[in-house]
């Protein structure tokens, strides 16, 4: 059975006043808020509008807000373990 993701295209304000807008990959059943109030992992990866990846420590994030998207590629298939 495959795991079945989405992307979900947020706006991010961290703590130095920063904005960053990209894409994050979440588990299709998962709310971005369940992401957030998740205590087991510290940090998220967003992907901007450049490619570019950014690790960041959700304690120093101050804003989040998911953006609409019209896109109907959301939901990405990953191949299955062995």
């Amino acid at each position: 059975m495959a795991l079945t993701r989405k992307k979900i295209h947020v706006s991010i304000q961290i703590s130095n006043g920063e904005h960053l807008n990209g894409t994050m990959i979440i588990e299709r059943d998962t709310r971005l808020s369940d992401v957030f109030n998740n205590l087991k992992k510290d940090f998220v990866v967003l992907t901007d509008l450049e490619g570019q990846a950014h690790i960041i420590n959700k304690r120093h994030i101050v804003q989040i807000s998911e953006a609409p998207d019209d896109d109907e590629d959301d939901y990405l298939e990953l191949p299955e373990e062995d």
